[in-house]
């Protein structure tokens, strides 16, 4: 039996890839590398579903983790042509200070979705986003935040935790 041959997961593409591969070599390689580790991670639990020994509550926890790096990489696809550059930054100093982040958060999300926001920052700024066993983590700049609802609620959660981090800088 063959199997029918596959596209690209990316939004738009056509181009046809290997049966398993979720990708084309470009859009996989545009992900980065933490995202591209945390698809894999999941579908090697998914594939560790079929052993027989895992109960049904389990492989559905597999399989909806899966699905959900998988979303959250094509959501990244998907910002990434579209990106602009989140901060106005001189030459000089291409990373903004940590204060600079906190304050702009207001104005990006009155502008933008959360996912563009996260996405465009990682690649601008540098950090990780990942999802795990239902919660959400965003980190920039040594700044770490969790939220089991995502998006805005990431954000603010990221906020609050800068500005404490802030405030104990600032403090003697």
């Amino acid at each position: 039996m063959t199997r029918a041959p596959a596209t690209c997961a990316a939004t738009g593409c056509f181009r046809q890839v290997e049966p398993g591969m979720l990708m084309c070599k470009s859009h996989w390689f545009t992900l980065p590398k933490p995202l591209r580790d945390e698809v894999w991670r999941t579908w090697r639990a998914c594939l560790r579903n079929w052993s027989g020994k895992i109960d049904r509550d389990e492989q559905l926890r597999r399989s909806a983790n899966y699905r959900e790096a998988v979303r959250t990489a094509i959501a990244y696809l998907e910002v990434v042509p579209a990106r602009a550059e989140p901060f106005p930054v001189p030459a000089a100093d291409p990373k903004p200070t940590l204060r600079e982040i906190a304050d702009h958060i207001d104005i990006e999300i009155a502008k933008r979705q959360p996912p563009e926001i996260i996405f465009s920052w990682l690649k601008f700024i540098g950090g990780r986003y990942r999802f795990a066993h239902g919660t959400y983590e965003f980190r920039i700049q040594g700044v770490a935040a969790t939220c089991t609802a995502g998006g805005i609620g990431l954000l603010r959660a990221w906020q609050r935790a800068a500005e404490r981090k802030i405030a104990g800088e600032v403090q003697p």
